[in-house]
């Protein structure tokens, strides 16, 4: 689902990192909201000009403040990248094998 939405190619997406990925859907998100923003806006212009009432909110809109994510994906630190990388191969039962 992802690749259709992203509009991104098998290679773009099993190459990109969890972090390039999270961007990616990020800008996705806030390209639907920009838009939804523009269709919102177009239909209170319309509302107004067959005439109702002007400066009326019709749709209140949750969440039109943009979110942004404060976490890194793997960490500020090699030492944290390192127990990150750990923790998620343990979850998925891979023996992780030290290169030291």
């Amino acid at each position: 689902m992802a690749l259709g939405r992203l509009k991104w190619s098998e290679y773009e997406f099993y190459t990109s990192s969890p972090e390039g990925f999270h961007y990616a859907c990020e800008g996705y998100f806030d390209e639907r909201r920009d838009t939804e923003i523009l269709f919102r806006n177009i239909g209170l212009i319309t509302y107004g000009v067959m005439g109702g009432k002007k400066g009326v909110d019709i749709w209140p809109m949750k969440g039109v403040k943009k979110q942004v994510a404060v976490k890194k994906v793997w960490g500020s630190t090699k030492e944290e990248a390192m127990e990150n990388y750990k923790r998620i191969m343990a979850i998925h039962n891979i023996n992780y094998v030290s290169k030291n």
